[in-house]
């Protein structure tokens, strides 16, 4: 089959998104897929996806940063699309809220070929309600019939199609999960590469979070969970692993560090990739998500490869199958309820952890690139019967 994605950027620090796609990409065209994709604008950070046998990345139409260049109108993005267009058999659109989704959808029905939106998280409740007084004129005017128009509305948790569904489009809604690709993770070499972890070696248990530094990652309320978990239990580091993205939090973060005096005990190394991130994963007791919304849960599936327990809030889209597999612990997004959470695996009994870190591996054969790439096939199938 042959595949068109349209996206805003394949850039790391753009977070699940960008890493999802490069791993479904991949995995498609090692199921024998030709696959192309048009990332909508250049960046300078690092990209996650190359074109390789089978797979082309469009050198993107528009320079600037991840959402600069992109909200409004682009002839030369629409050409581009356009023109790739022309020798593909379905559209998959990552990410609303941008002029990419409204070119890709115009296009699509121009050519009459069928297309996927996949929201990426945005038409989920927290994300839509943000800027409210923008947002929803704009959907009604404009991209409501866009998404009603789609042959499929792609969502990667239950939690999102519940979301989506308060919107009543009229397109068919499914799930299929965000691809983690468990063999680009090395569980196995606990050692730390370089200076960048002697973080690492500190004295006690490290409570680990993995994403961007950004507001509805809710990391203020893990943060004084956290202190309070201490007045319990003394020997434990908490690090907030990812890229700055804002840096007023970052301080604010730094501030109440101080104020708590556990300075020695936080730790904001930026954004680990690679053997940097494997090493935190190998030498992370407990993984916190404490997310006020997560569309999935990219990091949380990461740190159940390396058999740790996870803790997650009931806004992360992965905490059903977590709850349904026994494979980790939900909680609420409150002060009270992480560090009751926080408590409960700290003073596990040592059977019991074992337990939930068995099943917490076991859970992520779901989410393996080569059976997301397959699920994903049978709904392009579908799309295409339904629209020809």
């Amino acid at each position: 089959m042959r595949i068109l994605h349209v996206c805003i950027c394949l850039d790391t620090r753009f977070g699940g998104p960008s890493r999802g796609l490069a791993t479904l990409a991949t995995a498609q065209a090692q199921r024998g897929d030709q696959v192309a994709v048009i990332p909508s604008v250049r960046t300078d950070g690092q990209q996650t996806l190359i074109s390789s046998d089978r797979i082309n990345v469009i050198t993107p139409p528009i320079d600037g940063t991840v959402f600069g260049g992109v909200a409004f109108f682009n002839r030369t993005l629409r050409k581009v699309i356009h023109q790739a267009a022309l020798q593909t058999d379905i559209i998959h659109i990552h990410s609303t809220w941008r002029y990419h989704l409204v070119a890709a959808a115009m296009i699509a029905r121009k050519l009459s070929i069928p297309y996927i939106v996949r929201p990426a998280g945005n038409l989920g409740r927290a994300t839509r309600n943000s800027k409210r007084w923008l947002k929803r004129p704009y959907f009604e005017l404009v991209e409501r019939r866009i998404h009603n128009r789609a042959a499929g509305i792609h969502c990667t948790s239950n939690k999102e199609k519940d979301e989506i569904q308060e919107l009543e489009l009229t397109s068919p809604t499914f799930v299929v999960p965000q691809p983690v690709d468990a063999a680009s993770l090395d569980t196995k070499n606990p050692e730390c590469p370089g200076d960048r972890c002697s973080w690492l070696k500190r004295p006690g248990r490290n409570v680990t979070f993995l994403g961007r530094i950004s507001s509805i990652k809710n990391l203020e309320v893990l943060l004084i969970a956290f202190s309070k978990v201490l007045n319990s239990v003394r020997d434990l580091n908490l690090i907030l692993a990812g890229p700055h993205e804002d840096q007023n939090l970052v301080s604010k973060l730094r501030q109440i560090a101080s104020d708590a005096q556990i300075e020695s005990q936080l730790c904001l190394p930026g954004m680990l990739e690679g053997e940097e991130k494997h090493c935190l994963l190998n030498n992370t007791d407990i993984f916190v998500m404490p997310s006020i919304h997560e569309n999935f849960g990219v990091a949380v599936v990461e740190a159940m490869h390396f058999g740790v327990v996870p803790i997650v809030s009931t806004g992360v889209g992965i905490a059903d199958l977590l709850l349904k597999r026994e494979a980790g612990i939900v909680c609420a997004p409150t002060v009270e309820g992480i560090a009751e959470a926080m408590l409960k695996a700290l003073n596990a009994e040592e059977s019991v952890s074992a337990d939930m870190a068995r099943s917490a591996v076991a859970a992520t054969r779901e989410f393996e690139p080569s059976n997301v790439a397959n699920r994903l096939n049978d709904e392009y199938v579908r799309a295409i019967r339904n629209h020809s």
